[in-house]
């Protein structure tokens, strides 16, 4: 029975080394890559607003079948973007944001992402402001608003249709996005926001340079 048990563990032993896989590093060049734009349309509650940017593609590692075919890719881009939303009768809130892009794209174009981001915001108040003088004067105040940090974790899916169609570089996403200002009255005003609207890639403006890393699966 002893041996009987000892030659199973060997053989299951032998099996799992015949059949394991692992990724291997195949390639890894640089090479000068497009910068992308984008716009979308934001959704502060109910409440409206637009926001437009450019992508800067840093890193983007293929992972290989055994036979050299792509099964998918990661991506690593930053982003700077501006955007508003109008929150009536509370503040209009103007920022400017920088990203960094964590992506997993499918063989087909479908990806899912995860941004994490830091934004300076600039606030106007949706209401007439006034302030009293020292001397019991009442006067206006025009642009009434503050300055706050908006940091913010975005979590998206979308579709990259230029993946199958090289003559059609744009893809369409959806994203929800978990910001914040602070500091606001000591603590942190939540202002998540839903984002959906696309990217364009440019075919041959505005390059930069893009490392490319292929992993293909081997036998061990």
């Amino acid at each position: 029975m002893k041996v009987t048990l000892t030659a199973f563990l060997t053989i299951l032993s032998l099996g799992k080394s015949l059949f394991a896989q692992k990724n291997e590093v195949v390639n890894e060049k640089y090479q000068d890559e497009p910068i992308s734009i984008f716009g979308n349309f934001i959704f502060q509650g109910i409440y409206p607003g637009f926001r437009i940017g450019v992508e800067q593609p840093l890193k983007q590692i293929n992972y290989l079948d055994s036979f050299g075919k792509l099964k998918k890719h990661k991506d690593r881009a930053v982003q700077y973007s501006l955007g508003f939303y109008y929150h009536g009768g509370f503040h209009t809130n103007f920022f400017a944001t920088s990203e960094y892009v964590f992506r997993r794209v499918n063989k087909n174009g479908g990806f899912r992402e995860f941004r994490p981001g830091l934004s300076l915001s600039r606030t106007f108040l949706g209401a007439s402001t006034y302030e009293v003088g020292t001397n019991g004067d009442v006067s206006k105040i025009n642009g009434a608003g503050d300055f706050y940090f908006m940091p913010s974790l975005n979590f998206g899916v979308g579709k990259d249709y230029g993946l199958k169609n090289p003559s059609l570089p744009l893809n369409f996403s959806a994203n929800l996005n978990l910001a914040g200002l602070l500091p606001y009255n000591g603590l942190v005003l939540p202002t998540p926001m839903l984002e959906i609207g696309f990217r364009y890639k440019f075919k041959n403006a505005f390059k930069t340079s893009l490392k490319v890393i292929d992993k293909q699966t081997k036998n061990k």
